[in-house]
């Protein structure tokens, strides 16, 4: 809550009284009062997305026919865990998952 006369100091180098963060990370928040006293706090966020479903591929989006040196390439630019699958003519199923790095707390 704002207090008239409080003046505010994020870890960002901000001074408003609210923060639009633009990814997980922690922010630090020093707030002194019109007599200076200070508090301070932080809080770490936790970006969550949610799954999304891939509908449709740009060709080659078959690779029925091809030779085993041919292949296809999917690059993905998404926070999160990433599961490909595929089944083959007659049910083999490959997945394939990347884990994605954990961000580092915050000292």
């Amino acid at each position: 809550m704002h207090k008239a006369g409080h003046s505010y100091l994020w870890s960002t180098g901000s001074t408003d009284t609210s923060l639009v963060s633009n990814g997980t990370k922690a922010y630090s928040l020093k707030v002194t009062s019109v007599h200076g006293c200070a508090s301070y706090d932080t809080v770490y966020l936790t970006f969550v997305y949610p799954d999304l479903q891939i509908t449709d591929l740009n060709e080659p989006f078959d690779l029925c026919g091809t030779t085993n040196s041919e292949s296809m390439i999917i690059t993905l630019h998404n926070p999160g865990t990433d599961t490909i699958g595929t089944a083959d003519s007659i049910g083999f199923t490959i997945l394939l998952k990347r884990e994605p790095k954990k961000p580092k707390k915050a000292n």
